[in-house]
This record gives structure tokens, C-alpha cells and sequence, in this order.
């Protein structure tokens, strides 16, 4: 199903048919160097597989595959979760671009694109971020989306990053059909 899209990326829920593709963009450089990587191939399709029918299905939200609209590929993942050490009323934002997509401000255009979703969807108040405390470019782009520095540790020794609220101007196309007589966009 798809969630949202920018100028440049569609995001999407993951499918079983995106295995492969989660696959080689796992095996990229870099990809998990600050992240897990994937199961062995038939654990992780029988993980995606619940992962669509229990997260998907329960909470309607969940990481997402980022396609790439010019190329039709997938340059990275990204979405919201409920996790250990989320506050009330508060999502936990990942992401991951592959490595030569970087500094082409996708990570920070999903990321944007997701928290204002997010909080028009599900009227979130805030938002954390685990970070491990080396990975420079994650740090940065956190600052950048106005999270700060919490002083919390997570579980996996990670900095934990919050923000409150999102901004509502931020730019994004929604992708889902208008109501005729409201106009407003039906998710």
C-alpha cells in the first residue's frame, strides 16, 4: 500500500515480492553498519511476511520500503514504530538510504515527509530516534529535523534523540484519493 510521496520518493509498505530487493539493498556498503542486518533469506521473508500482517495490520503504520521515483528502485527504508522507550503519544523514526544516494537529501525529505504524516494520521506529539553515538550522519540529520539530544541511553547503548511535534509546512504529496465533497485526502 502506498503511504506518501515527495517530489522524488514514493513510500511505501513492503511487499513479498520486495525480498530481493531488500536483499541487495542490505548488502550495500555501509547498510548496516549502525543497523541490524537482515535474517538469512527464509527467516527474514517469514519475518516480513508477519511483519506485514501483524505491524502493518495493527498499527497501519510501520518501516516502509523509499522508492526512488525516477528509477523505480529502492534506495532505502524508513517509517515510525512503537518501541521500548517511546513516550506517550510518541513514535520512534528509522531510516536508512544506500550509500550512493547519499547526500542527495533523501533521507531528509522521507523524514520530514513521515513525521508530518505522521502526526496528520495519528496526531503524535513527539517523535525519538535511536542513534549510535559514532554515526556522525545520523546525528547530523537529526539536528537538522530539530530532535535533541535527550541524555537517554537505550537498551543496545544508543543515544536516544526526541522532537516535539513536526512542522506542517514541510513538502509532500499525498497519495490517496480526495474526498469529492471535502476535498481532503482520505489515508
Amino acid at each position: 500500500m502506498k503511504i506518501l510521496e515527495t517530489s522524488r520518493l514514493l513510500v511505501r509498505e513492503i511487499e513479498l515480492t520486495d525480498i530481493d530487493a531488500l536483499f541487495r539493498l542490505y548488502s550495500g556498503p555501509h547498510m548496516t553498519d549502525y543497523i541490524a542486518p537482515l535474517y538469512p533469506y527464509e527467516e527474514e521473508k517469514a519475518y516480513e511476511e508477519d511483519y506485514i500482517r501483524n505491524i502493518y495490520g495493527f498499527y497501519g503504520f510501520g518501516m516502509w520500503v523509499v522508492i526512488e521515483k525516477a528509477t523505480g528502485e529502492m534506495v532505502g527504508r524508513a517509517g515510525i514504530e512503537y518501541r521500548a522507550g517511546c513516550r506517550d503519544n510518541e513514535a520512534e523514526l528509522g531510516y536508512a538510504i544506500r550509500e550512493d544516494r547519499w547526500r542527495l537529501g533523501y533521507a531528509e525529505e522521507v523524514t520530514k515527509a513521515i513525521m508530518d504524516w505522521a502526526v496528520e494520521e495519528y496526531e503524535f506529539t513527539g517523535f525519538c530516534a535511536r542513534v549510535n553515538p559514532e554515526n556522525a550522519a545520523s546525528i547530523g540529520l537529526l539536528k537538522k529535523l530539530g530532535f535533541s539530544d535527550s541524555g537517554e541511553v537505550s537498551q543496545d547503548g544508543e543515544a536516544v534523540w526526541r522532537r516535539a511535534g513536526v512542522e506542517a509546512d514541510w513538502d509532500y504529496i499525498e497519495i490517496e484519493d480526495t474526498d469529492e465533497k471535502s476535498g481532503e485526502y482520505l489515508l
